[in-house]
């Protein structure tokens, strides 16, 4: 599944709970802000004090982010991008799964 995908199974959701357009978008960009943040935390744990001096040194933003995938593949094996599609799927699958329990239960 795309990332796109994924969070349109959280929109629905939220959009099926009563959630406002507001209150999505803000959940959406949450999400995705953990999701950066994980893989943030993650990398600067294992990459070298050479690995951050590499990217510093390069000025061009684009390079910059081909560095940074690089030397992530080089030291998890796995693509950045994979990570955070993981990370959205494993979050949705489970968040998806609350909500069928929660339909499923008696109303009060």
């Amino acid at each position: 599944m795309n990332q796109q995908n994924t969070l349109q199974r959280v929109t629905d959701i939220l959009k099926e709970k009563g959630s406002t357009d507001e209150q999505i978008i803000e959940f959406i960009e949450n999400l995705m802000k953990q999701c950066y943040a994980d893989l943030y935390t993650s990398a600067m744990e294992e990459f070298t004090d050479e690995d951050l001096a590499a990217i510093e040194a390069i000025s061009d933003d684009e390079e910059s982010k081909k560095k940074i995938k690089e030397i992530y593949i080089a030291r998890f094996g796995k693509d950045p991008d994979v990570v955070i599609q993981d990370n959205l799927e494993a979050f949705v699958n489970g968040f998806a799964e609350e909500y069928e329990k929660e339909k499923s239960l008696p109303s009060s």
